[in-house]
Formats: C-alpha cells, sequence, structure tokens
C-alpha cells in the first residue's frame, strides 16, 4: 500500500504499477487536479459506464463523493509481491 485517505487506501495496481484508490470496496484512478483537489474516477468509467468519483482535498481528505456505481464491486486480492490484483 502507499498511503492512506480518509476512509480509503492508496494501492499500486499489479498491471501497469500506478496508484489508484481503494475506497469502499472499489477501485478508483486519478482523473485530474485542480485547485480544489483531485478527482478520482471510477475504474470502470468506460468499460461500464460508471459515474462514481471521489475528490480528495490537498490534505488528503475525502471533500466530495458520488459512489453511485453501475456495477458490483471487483474482488481485490494481494500477490506475493504485495501488489493487488484485481479479479472480476
Amino acid at each position: 500500500a502507499v498511503g492512506d485517505a480518509q476512509g480509503g487506501m492508496f494501492i499500486n495496481s499489479r498491471r501497469k504499477g500506478n496508484t489508484v484508490l481503494l475506497y469502499k470496496k472499489y477501485i478508483y484512478s486519478k482523473h485530474r487536479a485542480g485547485k480544489k483537489g483531485e478527482r478520482w474516477t471510477c475504474s470502470s468509467k468506460w468499460s461500464k459506464k460508471c459515474p462514481a468519483q471521489v475528490l480528495l482535498a490537498q490534505d488528503g481528505s475525502i471533500t466530495d463523493v458520488q459512489i453511485v456505481h453501475t456495477h458490483p464491486p471487483p474482488t481485490v486480492n494481494m500477490d506475493v509481491t504485495g501488489k493487488f490484483i484485481k479479479r472480476f
């Protein structure tokens, strides 16, 4: 794990090694950073047209959440190297 956010955890993805946010059983990818903080969108935004997103303030606190997903959460496991694996 890279670190943690309020109620969530930053982890490294196995496939590309990118940092993603695991929050309430769902995985979010960093979409963009702005004046109010960072917007993270559901990792299934494109494949499943999922509108869920989380806004993290600069101090790491979660300030805005839309967690209505169009799909059930993925199963997330850790491999022997400590990287997380998403299974569907």
